[in-house]
This record gives C-alpha cells, sequence and structure tokens, in this order.
C-alpha cells in the first residue's frame, strides 16, 4: 500500500512539472497594448498580427487621424493593423499622463458613445467622436499604455 502511494505521488509530480512546463503566462501571450475585453478578462485566443511600421518608430501617427491629440511618452510600438486602423504602444507612461489623456480626448470631442474604468492599476477610455472615429486608450499600473485609431470606413 505505501508503495502505491509514493508511485502515485511521484506520478502526480511528474505530471505536474510536465504541464507547468509547457505553458506560458497569459501575460506572455498578450500582445502588448491589445484591447482588454469589456470583463477585462483576456480572450481564449491570441491573435498574431503582422507589423509593419507607418512613418518612424518613435513618431506619433498624425498624418492617419489628425482629430486626435498626440499623447507625449515613450514610443515603443507605431503599426498599422489594417486600412483603416493604427496602434501605437508606450512604456514608462504614468498615472497621471494617462489621466490627462482621457480629458484631452474628451476636449478634442471623443465623448459619444463613451466608456472609461478608472482605478489605481487601469485606466481605461474607448470613444467616438461626431465624425465616427474611434479612439481606445488604456494604460496598466507597469507603466505601458496603448493607442487605438479607427477611423470611420473602419468601424462596424
Amino acid at each position: 500500500m505505501r508503495r502505491k502511494s509514493i508511485v502515485i505521488l511521484v506520478l502526480v509530480l511528474a505530471l505536474s512539472l510536465f504541464v507547468t512546463a509547457c505553458t506560458t503566462k497569459v501575460e506572455e501571450q498578450i500582445p502588448e497594448g491589445s484591447d482588454i475585453t469589456n470583463n477585462d478578462k483576456v480572450e481564449d485566443e491570441v491573435k498574431e498580427e503582422e507589423v509593419v511600421v507607418v512613418e518612424s518608430h518613435n513618431d506619433w501617427p498624425t498624418s492617419f487621424m489628425s482629430t486626435v491629440p498626440e499623447l507625449k511618452g515613450n514610443i515603443v510600438l507605431n503599426d498599422e493593423r489594417g486600412e483603416f486602423h493604427r496602434y501605437v504602444g508606450y512604456e514608462t507612461l504614468d498615472y497621471d499622463a494617462a489621466l490627462a489623456y482621457v480629458e484631452e480626448l474628451k476636449q478634442a470631442g471623443f465623448t459619444e458613445y463613451s466608456s472609461e474604468k478608472i482605478n489605481d492599476n487601469l485606466v481605461k477610455y474607448k470613444s467616438f467622436n461626431e465624425d465616427r472615429e474611434l479612439v481606445k486608450f488604456f494604460w496598466t499600473a507597469n507603466g505601458r499604455a496603448g493607442v487605438d485609431l479607427i477611423i470611420k470606413d473602419g468601424v462596424l
């Protein structure tokens, strides 16, 4: 009986090590700056997107959607996610800058059909302007932030 329990214990330990070694953290699977679902849950599938650099790596895409105020900060990603969609990723953005940017978006007219969630660990703001251009902004406590710019032809 003792031998069976030792064998079972060894098998359970081996299986748990195998499962742990074959998985990655959910955070590692989420592309930087990806959209968070309405319930702040990670979607089951993480889609890989082809990154096409537009303008310069460190430039705000003013030529794409000039109605959106520029977020000042350390741009680490500037990519095209389709004909009507741009994404700009940041790191080392602080909480106060994130809150100020949400206010800038509102002042620029991005107030229609808006939703926001603000706490110490997360700032999310999503809204349309009167031309049906969409901006989605997020900031997390680790200093990372992202701005999705979607022009009206790309909005469903």
